[in-house]
């Protein structure tokens, strides 16, 4: 039987929809943890833990060991990895780094000339024309100094810095060699502040807060194409952790919530990649931000778009590169069966198919989940409506956990106003439902202290209520984030419905204090799906009282 053309497009698009837009490839290297993506997206440098260096090529899928770099760091269009060659065990073991560089095919890396006043130096990045970035220190080993080798002349640069008595290092740059980021110590805090070299002019990217000025904390990556820089420690008036990325053609820094460390960013600003914490304990989490859907955690990522991971890899690690495209993203975990292991994702720009949202191919229907798109302290969020009749706190629900919510810096704080006032809270969204059943509206809570008296959540869609509960019924309050999942089947018609979180107190005690945070509409509950997400234990009396108002 032939099919109209019509009907043979359909098949397509179904055809199409069901498949992974993208593929998780686990890589080989044993120890291996991935650095960098060249621009191109051909190369990726692999440090492996306890010394030594691995370059993957894309195009060929091959992973080879790169002889005699004692430490890896970024690469280069060429596939030309930075670095350093031990001397006498390397510096881990007494003895000093010669800064390298070894191109693809080397027998054993070209050493570069150290710097003056030294005998010991790293190279952390490389352009396309060999000048590189690094740290040196000086010879009594009293102050590292960040420095900037070039090709074309064979002479070493020490970058300059507005307080050259503190630390500095330079940490990425462009494939044109004319952009740098990289951190020089605050001799007043002694935490790095964020510094981009154009044209070997330092910049320091700062924000101002309540009429004060800020720096901002290490600038960790460079796009391959020199336009963005993205780093760590974005001072806010929230206190929560939070990277940055930074135009440098305009000048412009933008906050990156839900990710306080940054790795990498993609050539147009459009995709930034880190982790939840720098520590291996607790283990951090991989994190993306798009900008069109915000910061998300990769396994939300990678289910949204049906990308499956070998059910005994987790993400304990974090995501440290992307190419120049953003087409792909590679990152290192622990939780590998190897232990720490590196892996890549293509298919990192695939669009979700909107006509079909069943689930695993459509859109989140849920806008901002994590409220990580909030503005100020007083529930100004654009995806989400929010009031609150509590007279301390008149203009709405406060999206706002000083320690961080599940995920990201943001959660919407129910009770802890911690007087005997009355109170109604709500936050409320219209979504798209899910087109078909089943569907399960899925949730974080964290009830940190209990209500003295009926403290009611009601969750309803379109007014009815759909799960109801009385926090000071508890036998006790939760000792973490606990999953919530409620079914909301009939509402899977594909129609736009409310979605609404209610919390009534009648007053005369403690109201309790609940945070509620990655809030999603999916086709399968918690119950069905593999754990595969850390959690954030947030003691109740470090969050109730000060930090509300």
């Amino acid at each position: 039987m032939r099919l109209s053309p019509y009907a043979a497009a359909i098949a397509m698009v179904i055809s199409a929809s069901a498949q992974a837009s993208g593929t998780f490839i686990p890589l080989e290297t044993q120890f291996g943890q991935a650095i960098k993506f060249s621009q191109n997206g051909k190369y990726l440098s692999i440090s492996i833990n306890g010394g030594g260096s691995a370059r993957w090529n894309s195009e060929t899928g091959v992973e080879e060991i790169v002889p005699g770099l004692g430490t890896t760091q970024g690469v280069n269009n060429a596939g030309t990895i930075a670095g350093s060659v031990p001397v006498n065990g390397g510096s881990r073991e007494g003895g000093t780094d010669v800064p390298a560089l070894s191109p693809v095919g080397a027998a054993m890396p070209a050493l570069l000339p150290l710097p003056a006043d030294t005998d010991n130096a790293d190279v952390y990045d490389v352009s396309d024309d060999g000048s590189a970035v690094g740290l040196t220190w000086l010879s009594d080993w009293s102050i590292s100094r960040a420095y900037y080798y070039s090709a074309a002349q064979n002479a070493i640069v020490v970058l300059p810095v507005d307080t050259p008595s503190e630390a500095s290092r330079g940490n990425s740059i462009s494939a044109d060699g004319s952009i740098i980021a990289g951190w020089n110590d605050d001799p007043d805090t002694g935490f790095r502040r964020g510094v981009v070299w154009k044209d070997l002019v330092q910049i320091y990217p700062s924000v101002v807060i309540d009429g004060a000025e800020y720096n901002v904390g290490e600038a960790s990556a460079v796009s391959g194409n020199g336009k963005w820089v993205v780093g760590s420690q974005y001072p806010n008036s929230s206190g929560t952790n939070a990277a940055w990325r930074y135009n440098v053609e305009t000048g412009e820094l933008t906050e990156i919530p839900g990710i306080p460390f940054a790795f990498g960013v993609s050539d147009d600003g459009k995709i930034v990649v880190g982790a939840s914490g720098f520590w291996d304990f607790p283990a951090r989490a991989a994190f993306i931000w798009t900008e069109e859907w915000g910061t998300q955690m990769m396994t939300d990522y990678l289910a949204a778009r049906n990308i499956e991971v070998p059910a005994d890899w987790g993400f304990s690690g974090g995501l440290t590169a992307v190419s120049g495209d953003g087409t792909m993203a590679a990152g290192w975990t622990i939780d590998s069966p190897n232990g720490m292991q590196s892996y890549v994702v293509t298919g990192l720009d695939s669009q979700l198919d909107r006509i079909f949202s069943n689930g695993f191919d459509g859109p989140p229907p849920v806008k901002d989940p994590s409220f990580e798109k909030t503005q100020g302290n007083a529930g100004q969020n654009p995806y989400w409506q929010s009031g609150d009749t509590n007279p301390d706190n008149p203009d709405g629900t406060v999206f706002y956990s000083y320690f961080g919510g599940h995920t990201g810096g943001w959660a919407a704080v129910l009770g802890a106003h911690q007087n005997a006032e009355p109170e109604t809270q709500y936050f409320s969204q219209s979504v798209e439902m899910l087109s078909s059943p089943p569907a399960y509206l899925n949730y974080w809570r964290y009830v940190g202290s209990l209500p003295d008296s009926a403290g009611t959540l009601t969750v309803s869609v379109d007014g009815a209520p759909v799960q109801t509960v009385d926090f000071s019924a508890l036998a006790a309050p939760d000792d973490d984030f606990v999953p919530q999942s409620v079914d909301i089947s009939s509402y899977a018609d594909g129609g736009t419905h409310v979605v609404k979180f209610e919390y009534v107190y009648p007053g005369g005690g403690s109201d309790g204090g609940t945070l509620i945070d990655d809030v999603t509409i999916d086709s399968t509950s918690f119950a069905s799906r593999r754990a595969s997400r850390g959690t954030v234990h947030v003691p109740a009396k470090d969050w109730l009282v000060p930090k509300r108002h």
